[in-house]
């Protein structure tokens, strides 16, 4: 009995090291290790739990950040948070959560599970644009940018370059600008676009382009994170204090010799909606900077302008000669799930039975003419609606089994519901006048979605169901790998896409820097 059970042990311990035994499921043993790593595994109920509680602490960060929000309702000369931002607690608290369980799942899985990736895979199982770049482009169908690539071996070479061509040197920030920096980052942001903003402030500070030398530099980062600097902003204006604090940065580099020598080639991220208007006291750098901004409008609209107490340009602030459209997602709990769903392998999860779907708010003159629409064409195949936030997994399953998948200006044009979708698989449909898209300095969007000008809403059924949908999914599967972002950069993700673009506007303004890039 003694040498059985001694045996029924050792058994125990081997499996454990093979697999994590979940609770209410009986435990599978196996001598092979699994292709790749599964994301699927569940988590115990004891850190599901401890999760939610985390998460239920952030939503009082949430709630007093709606007292600076821009929507915010006053009764009795207090103050009350209005349905909308109370709608975005909610959402953000799911999301937080949600995302803390999974970084739980993860870290069980690296300790108790086999950690190998498939050949050619990414962190999350998926194609890498290594692999693409391997595989070739035989039949030269790969969606690049005509305009600055003949072909995707171009392309590849183009990235290749980088790390030994384009060297960014960070201009220094004061140690207790780093140490605010530092505190505020573990702040919950409850957006996963703005998220954008510290993952490119890290690695071209500290990755594969950065030198300390700034006489071997071609590009000069300037790591202010305006976000950041709207949280610690509260209680008063966010956005002033954003304005204030870039301002700041730049007074304390003016005097310096490296400033003066760098207009052109200087280059900063600045993920929230406010977007270049941060440097709007500061017109000269707003001329000479490269921003990398998430929202991409090259059009001020008039009722910006009235938000922002601003009087923008014809063009606006943002200009597509020396701006960069940033990948406004950086998720690393959405792209494992998408690939558990296997969206683009042979036998996905879910079936894509619906035509097109949205899932959102009734934001702007063009969702309002879209909902018209639906309300008259009662095609059940469409799964267009306007009743705000939902749970991630609801979220996730739509753009799974959705074929094409809408994306609409709201406030602003920009949202993470795009780059999402991608990684799902479902083929944009782009309503969205004057839309910088992500990467369109590379690649061709006109072959992996759709896009329609606003004037031609009207059209939107009928062009989305006389689309090649099969071919645009391929597209989409093809130049996937090129919108991720990864906890360590990876050949051809996001941020290396995001660098290229960086690189050749920086090396266009620099011959023609006295030009105004607004007109």
């Amino acid at each position: 009995r003694v040498a059985k059970r001694q045996t029924r042990r050792r058994a125990r311990t081997r499996a454990m090291a093979l697999r994590v035994r979940l609770p209410g499921r009986r435990m599978r043993c196996s001598s092979s290790p699994p292709s790749f790593p599964s994301p699927s595994i569940a988590g115990a109920r004891g850190a599901r739990r401890v999760a939610y509680v985390l998460a239920a602490l952030s939503l009082a960060t949430i709630i007093l950040c709606a007292r600076a929000s821009d929507v915010r309702a006053r009764e009795g000369g207090g103050w009350m948070p209005s349905r909308a931002n109370l709608s975005h607690a909610k959402s953000g608290v799911r999301w937080q959560a949600t995302q803390m369980v999974h970084a739980v799942r993860r870290g069980v899985l690296e300790v108790f599970s086999w950690n190998g990736y498939r050949s050619g895979a990414d962190e999350y199982g998926g194609r890498t644009f290594t692999a693409t770049c391997a595989e070739g482009d035989g039949k030269g169908t790969f969606p690049v940018n005509r305009e600055r690539f003949e072909s995707l071996a171009q392309l590849c070479d183009a990235m290749g370059e980088l790390e030994g061509g384009f060297r960014v040197y960070t201009v220094g920030l004061s140690p207790l600008a780093q140490l605010r920096y530092a505190l505020l980052s573990w702040a919950p942001t409850f957006n996963r676009g703005y998220d954008v903003e510290r993952q490119l402030a890290r690695w071209f500070a500290n990755g594969p382009f950065s030198t300390r030398n700034p006489k071997h530099a071609t590009a000069f980062f300037m790591p202010v994170m305006p976000y950041l600097d709207r949280v610690s902003g509260f209680p008063g204006d966010g956005r002033r204090n954003m304005r204030d604090s870039f301002n700041a940065f730049v007074h304390s580099q003016e005097g310096t010799r490296l400033w003066s020598k760098t207009a052109c080639k200087r280059f900063t991220t600045v993920v929230h909606d406010y977007g270049t208007s941060i440097a709007m006291d500061e017109p000269e750098v707003l001329r000479t900077t490269t921003f990398i901004s998430s929202n991409a409008e090259t059009m001020g609209r008039s009722d910006m302008a009235v938000e922002m107490g601003e009087v923008l340009d014809g063009n606006g602030p943002y200009s597509p000669k020396k701006d960069v459209s940033s990948v406004c997602s950086s998720s690393f709990y959405l792209p494992e799930k998408a690939i558990e769903y296997d969206v683009f392998g042979r036998y996905p999860r879910f079936r894509r039975t619906t035509l097109l779907s949205f899932q959102g708010g009734m934001s702007s003159d063009v969702r309002r003419r879209v909902a018209e629409l639906v309300s008259n064409e009662r095609d059940p195949s469409m799964d267009v609606t306007f009743d705000g936030h939902v749970a991630p997994s609801s979220y996730m399953q739509n753009l799974a089994s959705s074929k094409f998948c809408l994306h609409m200006k709201g406030t602003r044009v920009v949202s993470p519901r795009l780059i999402e979708s991608i990684w799902f698989g479902c083929v944009p449909v782009i309503l969205a006048d004057n839309y910088d898209l992500p990467l369109s300095h590379l690649l061709d969007w006109s072959k992996f979605s759709i896009i329609i000008p606003e004037s031609e809403s009207h059209t939107l059924f009928n062009r989305t169901r006389s689309a090649k949908w099969a071919v645009l999914h391929d597209n989409l599967r093809r130049v996937s790998p090129m919108f991720l972002y990864h906890r360590r950069p990876v050949f051809g993700d996001a941020l290396y896409s995001t660098a290229l673009v960086v690189r050749d506007r920086i090396e266009a303004r620099s011959s023609a820097c006295d030009e105004d890039p607004f007109v």
